[in-house]
C-alpha cells in the first residue's frame, strides 16, 4: 500500500520521464528532418532560396548546406544580357577584346596604328595584339629619334666611339701611338662597329706606314643598310 509520500514520489518520477522522453523525441526528430526559416525539409530536399543561392538538407537531416554562385568577371565582353527575376548573373552575348587602354573593341577592329606597330582585335575575340616593325641595329653612337619616326636614325652616317671622339666608319686616325680604324666586329650573332687600333707601343714591331696602309685597305667586312 502507497502512502502520501510515496505518491507524490511515483507523480515526480513519471513526470520527469515525460520530459526526458520528448526531450529525447525532439532531438532525434531535429536529426532526422532539416529546419530552414520556420520550415521542415526531409532529407535529401534541394531548395534555391533565390537566384544565386542553391540549398539541400543532407540525407541524415540537420543543417541546411548552401552554395552561392559566383558571378564571373568577363573583361573580354561586349554586351551583356539583363539580369532576370530567374537568373543571377548577367550573360555575355558578344565577346570582344580588352585593350590595355581600358576600351572593349569588336573582333577583327584595328585598335592603333602608328609608324611603329600596328593592335588589333583578333577575329576570335579574346586578348588584343600587336605587331611591332622591327628595327636594323643602330650603326652609330650619335643617332636621334624624330617624330613620326619609328627607329632612330644615324644623321652623321655610321661611325663608333674611341674616347671622346666619334670615328666616321672606315676613316683611320691616330691616338697617341696607335693607328685606329671603325670597323665592324662580329659579337654572337650580331654586327656592331668598335673602333680597333694597331701599333700601340709594345704591342706590334710592324711600322706606322705599314699599319696605316693595312688598315686602309683592310678587307671590306658585311655591311647593313644605313639608317
Amino acid at each position: 500500500m502507497l502512502t502520501r509520500g510515496h505518491h507524490i514520489a511515483v507523480f515526480i518520477f513519471l513526470s520527469f520521464s515525460a520530459v526526458t522522453f520528448a526531450s529525447l523525441a525532439n532531438t532525434q526528430f531535429s536529426r532526422k528532418v532539416c529546419v530552414f526559416e520556420g520550415r521542415v525539409l526531409s532529407p535529401g530536399t534541394k531548395f534555391k532560396s533565390d537566384n544565386c543561392t542553391t540549398c539541400r538538407c543532407p540525407r541524415k537531416g540537420g543543417q541546411v548546406m548552401c552554395t552561392v554562385e559566383d558571378c564571373r568577371e568577363e573583361p573580354n565582353c561586349l554586351r551583356h544580357t539583363n539580369v532576370t527575376s530567374r537568373s543571377c548573373c548577367q550573360r555575355c552575348e558578344e565577346y570582344g577584346c580588352y585593350h590595355t587602354d581600358g576600351h572593349v573593341y569588336k573582333r577583327g577592329e584595328v585598335i592603333s596604328r602608328d609608324g611603329c606597330s600596328r593592335c588589333y582585335c583578333p577575329l576570335e575575340g579574346g586578348h588584343s595584339t600587336c605587331d611591332v616593325k622591327p628595327c636594323p641595329p643602330i650603326m652609330c653612337v650619335d643617332f636621334v629619334h624624330q617624330t613620326g619616326s619609328c627607329c632612330p636614325r644615324c644623321p652623321n652616317g655610321s661611325n663608333c666611339q674611341l674616347g671622346i671622339q666619334i670615328i666616321r666608319r672606315g676613316a683611320v686616325v691616330t691616338h697617341g701611338d696607335a693607328f685606329c680604324r671603325c670597323h665592324l666586329r662580329r659579337r654572337g650573332g650580331n654586327f656592331k662597329l668598335e673602333a680597333v687600333c694597331y701599333g700601340s707601343k709594345g704591342q706590334s714591331r710592324e711600322s706606322k706606314a705599314e699599319i696605316f696602309n693595312r688598315l686602309k685597305h683592310a678587307e671590306k667586312r658585311p655591311t647593313f643598310t644605313e639608317i
